[in-house]
């Protein structure tokens, strides 16, 4: 398995007491992801939902994991209570929360990829009591990244939860995270629907009945998704050598070739010299169309820059506030007539999108 990316962090998170949470998605070849952590010596165990109607299928699957080194219980208190001694042995535990459907047991609903989940509070909460880490394996291409979710004090100290960590923040967290992996990498889960609906319809089909021809395909090209990413950061060149970093609290839209299109909220623009000196920043409340290439419309917009950022701004205009702004890809701004109209950006800028 190749293409591993934050083993290293991941296992300096990892107390041989209390082992770690590893909290996935069925996305990519998670099958063989969770054989890796065998090979690395944490004797994962996955807590899967029960097969009631598949028994043999199920037992089948569970000793073919077993002959990698992956032990697998359903869920339930017996499964809970064996997940718990496997813990504290240092072991990982492997939960697959996209198969969880909220409406039960008070379960809070979260937005996913094709439809809404059950929050991983239950998982959080229990990684925060036993003190194992907690981590989020994500698909990437040709392997898996895995984050290590912390508190704001760096611990998953349950005591310092309601305080420090609301265990809600790292469950939506969690669920974020897999998310946009799926919507940056479409093909490593679309196969998930298709397989499930031939599953369910193969009896319909051999009796002459095919609730296929009604059931869209999920749409595998990422241009067609509508995502919603957190902390999308933007950063470039323009023509004029100019650097920029834009960044956005929230992205709701669509990824395109090295950025992106859609309703950005909390944006912030800061523009650097060649040496990386900042020269300014530009804040708007909220922004909708592309970036970089524009156009962008930005609301309730405020700057501030520096005396270096242009010799044609005059020192009382170097801050200021205009209700809307818009971005032309870096060839110009446009604000009815504002001093940020004689920035000389220099034309279209160049970069690189991602999501933290």
């Amino acid at each position: 398995m190749s293409g591993w990316s934050g083993p290293d962090g991941a296992l300096e998170s990892l107390s041989p007491a209390s082992g770690a949470v590893v909290l996935a998605a069925h996305a990519g070849a998670w099958e063989r992801g969770v054989r890796e952590l065998a090979k690395r010596g944490l004797r994962p165990l996955v807590v899967v939902a029960p097969w009631p109607h598949l028994p043999r299928t199920q037992r089948l699957v569970a000793r073919l994991r077993a002959r990698a080194g992956v032990k697998t219980v359903t869920r339930g208190f017996a499964g809970w209570r064996v997940a718990v001694e496997h813990l504290g042995q240092g072991s990982a535990v492997v939960f697959l929360i996209d198969s969880t459907l909220p409406g039960r047991r008070g379960r809070r609903a979260l937005p996913f990829v094709a439809w809404s989940i059950a929050a991983p509070d239950a998982a959080v909460a229990w990684a925060a009591r036993q003190g194992a880490a907690l981590w989020v394996a994500t698909a990437q291409e040709g392997g898996f990244h895995l984050q290590v979710l912390r508190c704001a004090d760096g611990s998953m100290d349950a005591a310092q939860q309601d305080m420090n960590c609301p265990q809600r923040q790292l469950a939506d967290r969690s669920v974020a995270l897999l998310r946009e992996a799926i919507e940056r990498l479409p093909r490593a889960w679309a196969w998930v629907r298709p397989m499930a609906i031939l599953c369910i319809a193969l009896p319909f089909l051999l009796l002459s009945c095919a609730p296929l021809q009604s059931v869209p395909m999920l749409p595998t090209d990422p241009q067609q998704w509508t995502l919603e990413a957190e902390a999308v950061r933007w950063t470039g060149y323009l023509e004029s050598s100019m650097q920029v970093t834009f960044s956005a609290n929230r992205l709701r839209g669509s990824w395109l070739e090295g950025g992106a299109e859609g309703d950005f909220r909390g944006v912030r623009i800061v523009l650097a010299g060649e040496s990386s000196e900042p020269q300014g920043e530009i804040l708007a409340a909220s922004a909708q169309g592309r970036w970089p290439e524009g156009p962008l419309q930005l609301n309730q917009v405020s700057w501030a820059l520096t005396s270096s950022v242009s010799e044609k701004i005059s020192e009382e205009f170097l801050s200021g506030s205009v209700p809307m702004l818009l971005w032309e890809g870096g060839a110009k701004l446009s604000c009815a007539g504002c001093v940020l109209e004689q920035l000389e950006l220099g034309g279209p800028a160049r970069g690189a999108l991602r999501s933290d």
